[in-house]
């Protein structure tokens, strides 16, 4: 068995107040029939992104980009609508570039950091299982993303709010349970976890405690 590793921390409350006022500020600027008000949006985005004193040098660049980029907005509200669908995108390309030879599929890295956090170890013969499922979540994102950007150049705001709010959180969701269910069926001799335990593992997994 591998070494185990501590659960991971919770998302701090700073990120998640600005991941919540990030949609919020569309929320108001839709409402009001504001569009330029979106241009606020876009630092909290990335205080969301790299946080509200970012110790690197390219964290502080984003930081300054966004002041940027919220003048663009204001000039192109629809511009605020389109970050959602590029980090999208971005993380399917994430997840892609795991099943490059020579790499471990990344849902493989997700599965063994949260199984030895509770001092647990990967089935012997789950090789095929993690990477068709990373092969699942590379297409999904992608999807997501996809859809995300073409309602962002569209700038049909209220039904991307829809989607980026609650369509694609739901979505994630239900392929998580999906997942965490069947390899229930497949491997039942692994710890059988609630879904509520399951879910709370892995969101306190961050990108960040993975090999890139």
């Amino acid at each position: 068995m591998s070494a185990s590793h501590p659960v991971p921390a919770a998302m701090p409350v700073w990120r998640v107040a600005a991941l919540a006022g990030y949609p919020a500020i569309i929320i108001i600027a839709l409402v009001l029939g504001q569009p330029q008000w979106r241009a606020l949006a876009m630092p909290l985005l990335a205080i969301a992104l790299v946080g509200p004193w970012p110790a690197s040098l390219p964290g502080r660049a984003l930081l300054v980009l966004t002041l940027g980029l919220a003048l663009a907005v204001i000039a192109w509200p629809s511009l605020a609508l389109w970050p959602p669908g590029l980090i999208c995108l971005s993380f399917a390309a994430w997840f892609g570039v795991s099943l490059l030879p020579g790499r471990r599929p990344r849902i493989q890295q997700f599965a063994t950091l949260a199984l030895e956090a509770h001092q647990e170890h990967l089935p012997v013969d789950s090789d095929r299982w993690l990477r068709g499922w990373t092969w699942l979540w590379t297409l999904a994102l992608t999807a997501f993303a996809l859809v995300a950007l073409l309602l962002a150049w569209q700038d049909r705001a209220s039904l991307w709010l829809l989607w980026v709010v609650a369509g694609m959180p739901v979505l994630m969701i239900t392929l998580l349970l999906g997942e965490h269910y069947l390899r229930r069926w497949r491997f039942p001799e692994q710890p059988r976890w609630s879904a509520l335990y399951f879910l709370r593992t892995v969101a306190r997994i961050q990108p960040g405690h993975l090999k890139p």
